[in-house]
């Protein structure tokens, strides 16, 4: 029934659909079969209509339409239709290892349990190597010192009780086009809630390394927005994700790329640096 259901995967999907199969059909090779899958589709036709048509033979799909892009607005649409004890947001892109959800059921299954969220590592899945989004190798605490290290959207599950949603100022589709997760697990965290980091939990994702510097510049933005959001919250989020990060990381790299004379890292620290500002005096309460 509805109310035994464990897991509620919130897939937000827009534009093409090339790889959501790959996505779909690692959720068949769950051992843990408990789940109902929620697919938010922000397009405007009905291409996945097939696609979810083939899949609904073999796991429960609830297939909603969004009337307007953005992933942080899908998202909290989707989660209004979420049924299962805990939520996670799965992207488009991305696979699930076989086990994934029964160890994260391990780890959160007893209402006397104390983890309200978990987060698993994201890994390149040719050889399991850690993605630069999780690079942590050890077992931790969520806490502020850290949650930019142990933080990817497709690794976040969190209790439906809970209740937090996204702030729709970020996410793809959005003014700042990043740290949607990284707002919503540090809000997580403000709240009291108690999240731990398990790398041996796996979600795997295909590794992109960006270079336009545009986009990198445009990425930067997120975090800059959310130092900004967040500053005077409390004097460790200050000092680790608005001086350290925003501020000394990408400046002792570009001091460094210009001695070392490395003209594409100097670019690249440049963007970094100039994107996080940039959003940090763009940002504004709504």
């Amino acid at each position: 029934t509805l109310s035994d259901i464990k897991f509620s995967l919130i897939l937000a999907t827009y534009g093409k659909a090339e790889f959501i199969e790959l996505t779909l059909n690692s959720l068949v090779k769950q051992s843990l079969k408990d789940f109902e899958l929620i697919i938010a589709d922000q397009n405007s036709t009905d291409h996945l209509k097939p696609i979810v048509e083939k899949y609904q033979a073999v796991m429960q799909i609830k297939h909603i339409t969004i009337s307007r892009p953005g992933l942080s607005h899908a998202r909290n649409i989707a989660m209004t239709y979420a049924n299962g004890e805990i939520i996670s947001f799965p992207d488009d892109d991305c696979e699930y290892h076989p086990d994934t959800l029964s160890q994260v059921w391990e780890l959160m299954k007893s209402d006397s349990a104390n983890l309200d969220f978990v987060c698993t590592s994201c890994r390149r899945k040719t050889d399991n190597t850690l993605l630069p989004y999780t690079p942590l190798k050890e077992q931790v605490n969520v806490r502020v010192s850290n949650f930019f290290y142990t933080t990817t959207s497709i690794g976040i599950f969190i209790k439906r009780k809970v209740s937090i949603t996204f702030d729709e100022q970020f996410g793809l589709g959005s003014k700042y086009i990043s740290c949607e997760e990284m707002d919503f697990v540090y809000r997580s965290i403000k709240k009291g809630l108690l999240g731990e980091y398990h790398p041996e939990v796996i979600t795997w994702h295909p590794e992109t390394k960006v270079t336009d510097l545009n986009k990198i510049k445009n990425n930067s933005m997120g975090h800059g927005a959310l130092a900004r959001k967040h500053m005077f919250s409390s004097l460790k989020f200050l000092w680790f994700n608005v001086i350290l990060l925003v501020l000394l990381k990408p400046l002792v790299g570009l001091v460094f790329s210009l001695i070392r004379l490395n003209t594409s890292k100097t670019s690249f620290y440049k963007a970094v640096f100039s994107g996080r500002v940039k959003g940090f005096l763009a940002y504004e309460k709504c």
